[in-house]
């Protein structure tokens, strides 16, 4: 059977402490799995097993996000909001060519 799909983690300054334990657990409860991608504005972050990206190589910022979603209680400005309220069609209208 072909993985068919990846997991995704936003990881901030906060979680840092907390990344390496969670994709251990992903890695042992998760069955199907291709990859596991974590995006972090952290330069130096390194997670065994994990593709890690950083997101100043998107062509869209965190203020980007934060005006294109549904504010959450109000709070849409912050890190764990926006990061919670992206959605893949956000990405495709960037990576997309508009013809």
């Amino acid at each position: 059977m072909t993985p068919l799909f990846d997991i995704v983690t936003p990881v901030g300054p906060n979680d840092v402490e907390h990344i390496h334990k969670q994709t251990q657990y992903t890695r042992k409860n998760v069955v199907g799995y291709r990859n596991i991608y974590i995006i972090t504005p952290l330069k130096d972050l390194q997670v065994e097993g994990c593709i890690v990206i950083h997101e100043g190589i998107f062509p869209f910022s965190l203020q980007t996000v934060a005006e294109r979603t549904e504010p959450m209680n109000g709070t849409a400005g912050t890190y764990s909001s926006c990061s919670n309220s992206m959605r893949p069609s956000m990405f495709l209208e960037y990576w997309t060519p508009s013809w």
